[in-house]
């Protein structure tokens, strides 16, 4: 239903996602909805349940990204238990685990799976969706960022329409 992909660079993050959702059967566009999210110093994608994609993205507030160096250990001690609360506050109940965030601090990407663990990966591509996975395979290929999606568009059928890129900076 989405492809996401997040690229770690030496220069900072680059971060891209189709535009189309898919209301039981039948694929929309959201417009003005966008899957990647520019909020208080952080990139933030999601894929999977959407009750919690809308608390992550439009309800969460994830402290202010203070680390000089280690994004890892921010990422696991201050970022997971603030959205674990966010999402305990909202409703979201253990069992309920469906759901994959790609996000950005400072310039560094991390993936925050459904158990809550932090992932960095070391070729710096993550792909989040049903259609991430093409989209990895094609950055694997050497695709560009945007060139990836759109071959994740082509293979995935819940994914479509205009290409949304994010770009943050170290």
């Amino acid at each position: 239903m989405i492809t996401i992909i997040g690229v770690q660079h030496q220069w900072g993050v680059e971060m891209a996602a189709d535009s189309q959702v898919n209301w039981g059967e039948r694929p929309v566009y959201a417009f003005g909805v966008d899957k990647i999210i520019n909020r208080d110093g952080y990139l933030i994608a999601t894929a999977g349940d959407g009750r919690i994609s809308e608390i992550v993205m439009y309800t969460w507030k994830p402290p202010r990204p203070t680390f000089t160096s280690d994004g890892y250990n921010f990422m696991v001690t201050k970022v997971v238990p603030s959205l674990r609360k966010a999402l305990i506050d909202n409703g979201w109940e253990k069992g309920n685990d469906n759901f994959d965030i790609i996000i950005a601090a400072k310039g560094q990407v991390f993936a925050i799976t459904s158990d809550f663990s932090v992932v960095r990966d070391e070729e710096g591509f993550y792909g989040i969706g049903t259609g991430g996975d093409y989209a990895v395979g094609a950055l694997y290929a050497g695709a560009q960022v945007e060139d990836a999606v759109m071959i994740g568009i082509k293979l995935d059928i819940n994914s479509g329409g205009a290409v949304q890129i994010e770009k943050q900076v170290k």
